[in-house]
């Protein structure tokens, strides 16, 4: 296949003044593949000539609004409520659709490709934009608190509402709601619910039936991500007793794109710790302790910056679960090990990925192992103001981000996508993050948390190595490495 050429310039006219273009379903932005280029004009293209690398030319890269809506406040029980937990047993989660939580809600699980349903769903739909409902009645009506325009609802269009499930929208009473189809007529009542965009965006009554949500709205021949419904956040674990060092928790969901992922968090016994990872979805929350007597390991081993092993210093017992290892410090990045048990004792640590750039031993350390006992006090599971990135973010200086009405001119708070070739349970989130205040691992960008009013608004551009090096048989140059 080789390179089409036109002589320009191109003009794309929309509806122009022809009514019969405004019939045009399909009108709307162009899309392209990997960006495009401006013309280098000291090499002007000769028509006919193709092949790789024959014009010269300068990328034309820019920003991408990845987030534009308001989170609800952070909370330190949002997703589970102070409970005594058991090791090994994952915890209950909340039940009730407030405080940014909606439960229940079924997303595409982007391993399995099938519908899955996620016990908790973070700060979902439409920002600032609520749905009211009667059973029996077609009519929902749209609060608007802090803008998403009911201009982008239309006909045809599949929503989720929290409380109700799939509808499907028959006609638009803009700045009031709209009027579902026969087929769909709500069967509950609610107030406020959050509402989402469907997987299916549909055009008419006949359009087949959506079955998950997605940050995805219609716009013409495409369906735009929509940074309106795109926050993904961090995750808090509160304790309120000395005695529980030895505890960490294993949190499982998935991302905003539906991909499965997972974080252990160790608790800071008698405070707040807080994951680094961004999650959509969570499915379980999971608590481990250590055993009374615990295995430690000895000096890690490197070579030519990559780790290549670590014998076990104390093999412990009481194990009746492999414990999670983090590794930590050597100057490098991206050590992944796993530790094997026989006996109840550790004996042996596995390297699956010996990461790059270490230049003196990392530390492995153990977490979890044991699946019973119960804790001295209660643990209670929560957000963070840790919100992540939904394009792979590498650089600081590439970015424009905004936070509370002001514009983030230091890049603290701000940690980029994960650098090494494998994600682990202990790894930073695989497109970055920017943690705006101080309800998180590390300094915040302010001193504003999250209230429910304040917005999170994110851009930012691909450098050209990223944008050019992404393909559909390559993703991690756009999307970041597989989540794990």
């Amino acid at each position: 296949m080789t390179a089409t050429h036109e002589s320009g310039p191109a003009i794309v006219f929309g509806f122009g003044s022809s009514t019969s273009q405004g019939s045009n379903p399909e009108a709307g932005p162009s899309v392209t593949y990997q960006g495009d280029g401006i013309l280098d004009v000291r090499y002007p293209y000769t028509p006919g000539v193709t092949g790789v690398g024959k014009i010269k030319a300068y990328l034309d890269s820019p920003y991408v609004l990845m987030v534009d809506a308001v989170p609800a406040a952070y909370g330190a029980a949002v997703i589970a409520a102070a409970a005594t937990a058991t090791s090994g047993t994952a915890m209950t989660l909340v039940s009730s659709n407030s405080g940014g939580v909606s439960t229940l809600v079924p997303y595409l699980n982007a391993s399995t490709s099938l519908v899955s349903t996620a016990a908790i769903a973070l700060d979902l739909g439409w920002a600032g934009t609520t749905a009211t409902t009667t059973s029996g009645s077609a009519t929902v009506t749209l609060a608007v608190t802090s803008g998403y325009p009911t201009g982008q609802v239309f006909a045809g269009q599949w929503v989720y509402i929290v409380g109700v499930g799939f509808v499907q929208i028959a006609s638009v009473q803009n700045g009031v709601g709209f009027t579902t189809t026969t087929a769909t007529i709500p069967t509950a009542s609610v107030s406020s619910a959050v509402i989402s965009s469907a997987n299916f965006p549909g055009t008419a009554a006949t359009s087949p039936s959506a079955t998950y949500v997605e940050p995805y709205i219609n716009a013409g021949a495409a369906r735009m991500f929509d940074p309106a419904q795109a926050i993904a956040r961090g995750i808090s674990v509160t304790s309120n007793n000395a005695g529980d060092s030895t505890w960490c928790i294993l949190v499982s969901g998935a991302d905003l794109y539906g991909v499965p992922m997972t974080e252990v968090i160790p608790v800071s016994a008698n405070t707040v710790a807080y994951g680094n990872k961004a999650f959509k979805y969570i499915t379980s929350v999971t608590p481990y302790k250590a055993p009374a007597s615990a295995a430690t390991a000895g000096t890690a081993t490197y070579a030519s910056g990559a780790v290549t092993g670590c014998p076990v210093s104390a093999g412990g017992s009481g194990y009746t679960v492999a414990p999670f290892v983090k590794v930590s410090g050597g100057g490098g990045t991206g050590a992944i090990a796993t530790a094997n048990i026989s006996g109840g004792a550790v004996t042996s640590f596995t390297i699956v990925d010996g990461g790059y750039g270490y230049t003196s031993a990392p530390t492995f350390t153990l977490y979890g192992g044991v699946t019973s006992g119960t804790t001295t006090g209660t643990l209670s599971i929560g957000t963070s103001d840790v919100i992540g990135c939904n394009i792979r973010n590498d650089k600081w200086e590439y970015d424009n981000f905004y936070w509370a009405g002001a514009f983030l001119t230091a890049s603290t708070g701000w940690i980029q996508a994960y650098q090494g070739n494998t994600s682990g349970y202990f790894t930073p989130d695989v497109r970055g993050t920017i943690q705006v205040s101080a309800q998180g691992p590390n300094s915040g960008a302010s001193s504003s948390n999250s209230n429910a009013s304040r917005r999170v608004a994110l851009f930012s551009t691909l450098p050209m190595y990223n944008l050019v090096s992404a393909t559909p048989l390559s993703t991690s140059q756009m999307f970041g490495v597989t989540q794990a």
